[in-house]
């Protein structure tokens, strides 16, 4: 009996000895880990549980505004609040019941001067409600908890309307804050202004083309969250300031581009082309004044969903102004003769013959109606728009000297501009046809085989305006800091004296007379000189054309003129294509209303140009005032 009894003694003792060393060694075990996690890698876990509880709070930098030349703004970040209702207050499935039915009965209360506030018939909002809370219910039947939500009741509140609905505490609902782009001139400057997309990157024109000076830099603040993920006070640790977008100052004139756009819709309303360009520039600084692109959009967001727009057709996005190549036709005819004038080739007094047909390497040039013009002198061609005459100056002076002059008017350089998918005219290049042949030369002496952009040509007739000196196009003048100071200033830049003075002077008188009792007759103006070209141009198709007219005024010889305007019309569909019938009129009108805009003293007091052209009856003196400027709403 003894001896069982010692056994069984013996046997819990072992067992005792072996719970003992397994507790040890799983002490030991444990001191082990702790020393390896605390000593070995303390500071690595220490680090991610306070990694865990920091977080980023981004601050959004604010986009820098576009302005025009008088400092009237173009495109602005505006305030742009959305009202919005959390549902957990009804749903949440971790309330209990008397809390809930207390925020049931005071968002009862509330829901009235809601209503009220937001400018919503009452049983909308309670459907709006109801709407927001059964998509919470779902949300929560599919898994996802969330201890908050937001369903939006209202977008586009003004901060005036955001600060009242936030000081009234209502029951469940809030205000997110936002900003939006809006654009001023709307569709009048669409392609050459752009618009943000919603993310907030810049889409076409100076906000594509501007968008690294624009969008500025974001910051953040470094704060530490508990565990339900909200700020802990007083746990700063790291800010970092949002530098807001620079403001982008511009040569455009808001007046002007309304104006433009205006005439250009009347063109588009009475021939129903495919295209309208208006171009504006100020040859004395080679700022751009003006670009207008038909058709056009409206870039600003629809007024319920401030992150939306209308559809935006292809065509509509296309700035032709930039970005369209075309042949000019024979608004290229006073750049052919400026370079001969300049290259001694010919002289003012100058003869040459058009008897209706002209042949060169086998192909016949006609003149437009099949017109015969007999004798004539260089500015009758130009007076008179003659093709034989022009291809007969550009044969003297040979396809590689008229392709060089082109160049020197700018007309091959793609501008230093910042917009995107800017072009660049060309000398045509034809495998079937030699660069420099005969046959080419004359064409290319009379605005076919060779393209220009809208912009280009109307640079280096401002270049004939500046009196020879081209400059480059300018858009944008300065960009600005949000505290107003300035960044980076961009001056006037001359490019090249492309023709001397006196042959600018030549050429503009002859481009008067053109006006005066030649193709460009409808421009003229009473009370100012204008000098202009019409032009032209069959497409390659049958029934298509391109009517344009450019021109500057005023254009007395003792002056810089103050503007040069491009009219292009891109087939219009009704029958009627030449310069004269679809552009000529619209200069007219935009060239008479942006000199009354701008006060520019008149040049031509007795209307001696609009009479001659049969603008005005023959009177021997018509008294003129210098009109007023007007506003535009």
């Amino acid at each position: 009996m003894k001896r069982t009894q010692r056994k069984g003694d013996v046997f819990s003792q072992r067992r005792l000895l072996l719970a003992g060393g397994l507790i040890t060694l799983t002490y030991l075990g444990l001191m082990a880990r702790l020393t390896y996690l605390q000593g070995f890698q303390g500071r690595k876990i220490r680090a991610a549980a306070f990694q865990s509880r920091i977080e980023d709070i981004p601050s959004k930098a604010h986009r820098g505004a576009i302005f025009d030349a008088e400092d009237r703004p173009l495109a602005i970040d505006t305030y742009s609040g959305t009202a919005g209702f959390d549902p957990a207050v009804l749903a949440n499935p971790f309330m209990d019941s008397a809390t809930r039915k207390r925020l049931q009965q005071r968002l009862t209360n509330d829901l009235p001067r809601a209503a009220m506030l937001l400018g919503i018939p009452l049983s909308q909002l309670n459907t709006q409600i109801q709407q927001a809370v059964a998509a919470y219910q779902q949300r929560l039947a599919e898994g996802h908890y969330a201890e908050h939500g937001f369903y939006p009741l209202k977008y586009g509140l003004t901060q005036t309307q955001a600060q009242l609905f936030k000081a009234a505490h209502l029951c469940g609902f809030g205000v997110q804050d936002n900003r939006v782009r809006r654009y001023l001139c709307g569709a009048d400057a669409a392609q050459v202004i752009g618009f943000v997309n919603p993310s907030g990157q810049g889409v076409l024109g100076l906000e594509q083309g501007c968008d690294r000076w624009l969008k500025g830099t974001d910051g953040y603040a470094e704060v530490e969250l508990d565990a339900h993920r909200h700020e802990i006070p007083n746990t700063l640790h790291q800010l970092r300031l949002a530098n807001n977008g620079l403001n982008i100052y511009t040569t455009l004139d808001a007046d002007a581009q309304h104006i433009a756009t205006e005439e250009a819709m009347r063109i588009w309303n009475q021939f129903h082309p495919h295209g309208v360009s208006v171009v504006v520039v100020d040859p004395r600084s080679g700022d751009i004044r003006a670009l207008v692109s038909l058709p056009s959009f409206n870039p600003n967001p629809l007024p319920n969903a401030p992150q939306k727009r209308s559809p935006i057709p292809f065509d509509s996005i296309y700035d032709r102004c930039t970005a369209y190549c075309y042949e000019p036709g024979s608004t290229i005819k006073p750049l052919l003769v400026c370079g001969a004038l300049q290259e001694g080739v010919i002289t003012p007094q100058s003869y040459f013959h058009c008897s209706g047909e002209f042949r060169v390497q086998g192909r016949t040039i006609h003149c437009a109606h099949g017109e015969v013009h007999g004798d004539e002198d260089v500015a009758k061609i130009l007076r008179v728009s003659c093709n034989i005459g022009a291809a007969q100056i550009g044969l003297r002076l040979g396809g590689q000297q008229l392709k060089a002059i082109y160049a020197r008017f700018g007309l091959f350089t793609r501008p230093d501009l910042p917009l995107p998918g800017i072009a660049r005219g060309h000398w045509s290049l034809d495998k079937y046809e030699a660069p420099y042949c005969a046959a080419k030369t004359a064409r290319a002496a009379f605005g076919q085989s060779v393209t220009v952009t809208p912009l280009g040509l109307a640079m280096a007739y401002a270049a004939i305006a500046n009196n020879g000196l081209l400059m480059q196009p300018r858009l944008v003048t300065a960009m600005v800091s949000s505290d107003g100071r300035v960044v980076e200033r961009i001056p006037p830049t001359p490019v090249r004296q492309v023709i001397s003075p006196s042959v600018a002077r030549e050429v503009r008188q002859m481009l008067c007379g053109v006006v005066t009792s030649g193709t460009g007759q409808p421009a003229a103006i009473p009370g100012y000189i204008v000098a202009g070209k019409t032009g032209t141009a069959t497409k390659y198709r049958p029934g298509a054309y391109i009517g344009s007219f450019i021109g500057m005024v005023p254009a007395d010889p003792n002056t810089v003129p103050r503007a040069v305007i491009l009219v292009m019309v891109n087939q219009p569909t009704t029958g009627r294509y030449y310069g004269a019938e679809v552009a000529a009129p619209a200069f007219h009108n935009i060239a008479a209303r942006l000199m009354a805009l701008w006060r520019v003293p008149q040049d031509d007091p007795q209307n001696t140009q609009a009479i001659a052209a049969g603008q005005l009856p023959k009177v021997a003196f018509l008294p003129s005032t210098l009109p007023t400027k007007t506003n535009r709403n």
